[in-house]
């Protein structure tokens, strides 16, 4: 599994360091296999037994690895294969890594269910969101908006302005509660609608995203699941 900067924040992973010797140094992982894990880090040379030490959510967790070889080097990055030596600590974060493949691979089999939003106070509610006004940069630009319906691969929404050319690249800005959170996801616009509003040119658009963040599917996912039980 690819471990992205997104899924490492997720998780609420602060740091991580590998440890040789009395010397620290930061890593990143950026792939994991069982036991196998690739890590990118800016040290050279590294062989032998070492600790991966993981700050994730206010805890520390420590990992007992086996450097196995230097396997690529690039601008002063290097990447390591080790393989991880503790089967309990290992298994604590890798149930939370496949806990979150699964989700992924359920949410993209469902991005094109549309999920209905507007000025229903019930659904903004269940939804989390801040309030029925949101956000949509373009060009620089920072719209008001209001969202139409939601889903895990994209979104419609309403805002007032006329000047948007099909594939011009967006950013939906969207404010959530309980807990607070900001989420900038990037989108392209696959169709506009026009029509007047109250004296003027409102523009629906039709975005497609191209890496929604996971907070924001679990946003989705977990609107979805309050809508089924009517829960607020």
């Amino acid at each position: 599994m690819r471990v992205t900067k997104d899924i490492l924040n997720y998780l609420k992973v602060s740091s991580i360091y590998i440890i040789k010797g009395n010397d620290i140094h930061t890593c990143i992982p950026v792939e994991v296999e069982k036991d196998i894990w690739k890590i990118s880090t800016d040290t050279s040379g590294l062989d032998g037994v070492a600790l991966v030490r993981l700050r994730c959510d206010g805890q520390e967790y420590y990992f007992k690895v086996r450097i196995l070889e230097q396997t690529e080097s690039e601008n002063f990055s290097f990447t390591y294969r080790v393989q991880m030596n503790d089967d309990r600590e290992k298994n604590l974060f890798l149930l939370e890594l496949a806990n979150i493949e699964g989700k992924l691979r359920g949410w993209d089999k469902r991005k094109e269910e549309r999920f209905e939003i507007g000025f229903d106070e019930a659904r903004i509610r269940m939804f989390r969101l801040k309030g029925y006004e949101q956000k949509v940069i373009v060009n620089k630009l920072t719209l008001p908006c209001v969202l139409n319906d939601v889903s895990f691969g994209g979104a419609k929404l309403t805002t007032v302005d006329s000047r948007f050319p099909k594939e011009r690249p967006v950013f939906l800005y969207l404010s959530f509660t309980e807990p607070i959170e900001q989420v900038f996801i990037p989108a392209k616009i696959r169709n506009v609608s026009l029509r007047e509003l109250e004296g003027q040119v409102a523009a629906t658009l039709s975005l497609e995203f191209e890496d929604a963040p996971i907070a924001y599917k679990q946003r989705v996912a977990d609107f979805i699941s309050r809508k089924k039980t009517g829960g607020v």
